[in-house]
């Protein structure tokens, strides 16, 4: 899976909080990836963050990229959660 995204700034991982919140997921959730900042290669909606895995499907937006990896992994983040923590937890996002 790679994910394409605007790279460091200023100390930053990213300077985007899109960005930053897809790579935290990825991480927290423990699924494999690596970073290109391709300036070239567009999101079919011209964003950023966006995955490309394997086959070569592209997940654009950060929220929904979140969503179809859930989808396909089960939620490794808050799977523990308590239906009112998971609601805190949705509440914090929004």
């Amino acid at each position: 899976m790679t994910l394409y995204k605007f790279g460091p700034v200023m100390g930053l991982p990213d300077p985007s909080p899109f960005c930053f919140k897809l790579e935290t997921y990825l991480r927290m959730a423990g699924i494999e990836y690596t970073v290109a900042s391709d300036k070239r290669k567009k999101a079919p909606t011209g964003k950023r963050p966006f995955l490309v895995d394997e086959s070569g499907k592209v997940m654009a937006d950060s929220g929904l990229a979140i969503a179809q990896l859930e989808a396909q992994n089960g939620n490794p983040v808050d799977g523990k959660l308590t239906l009112t923590e998971r609601a805190e937890s949705l509440a914090f996002q929004r």
